[in-house]
């Protein structure tokens, strides 16, 4: 199976000047937590991704004024990505590896053209597959800071 088999093609997108608020509510109405940010609506080009946890650690606990605060200044740069026709293994191997949860799916230009989740591949895969996967997912990392629980999600 590949990647384009199951992601989401409909994904939200924001441009990196959106404000944090724009897009907390970009997840909000689109029921995600985790938003590609491009240079601009037409080329869809990628520079970063931005999550929920981003947001409440970068501007609400830093006390920054969501209104006048621009996503691409928060958004993260080191970016895993994953093509249309990548095979879901090797999807897979990725998310493990990085310990993410989503990944953003660019084409050939770097053009954002849809999401794909572990939540896409537990709906599509052998349950004990996934089951693997979202063990490595979660388990705790050097990347944790000391301050956070080990519960803690973070892509």
């Amino acid at each position: 199976m590949r990647c384009e088999d199951l992601m989401r093609r409909d994904a939200p997108i924001a441009r990196e000047n959106a404000t944090a608020e724009e897009v907390a509510r970009i997840m909000r109405d689109e029921n995600v937590g985790f938003v590609p940010i491009v240079t601009d609506e037409t080329s869809r080009r990628l520079v970063g991704v931005i999550t929920d946890r981003d947001l409440a650690m970068l501007v609400v606990a830093e006390h920054r004024d969501p209104r006048r605060t621009a996503v691409g200044y928060l958004a993260s740069r080191e970016i895993i990505t994953a093509s249309p026709d990548e095979d879901l293994g090797d999807v897979e191997r990725k998310l493990a590896d990085a310990e993410l949860r989503r990944l953003p799916v660019v084409d050939e230009h770097g053009a954002v053209v849809g999401v794909v989740s572990l939540h896409d591949i537990a709906q599509r895969e052998d349950p004990l597959q996934t089951g693997r996967v979202f063990r490595e997912v979660s388990k705790p990392s050097a990347r944790m800071g000391e301050d956070e629980p080990e519960g803690s999600e973070e892509d």
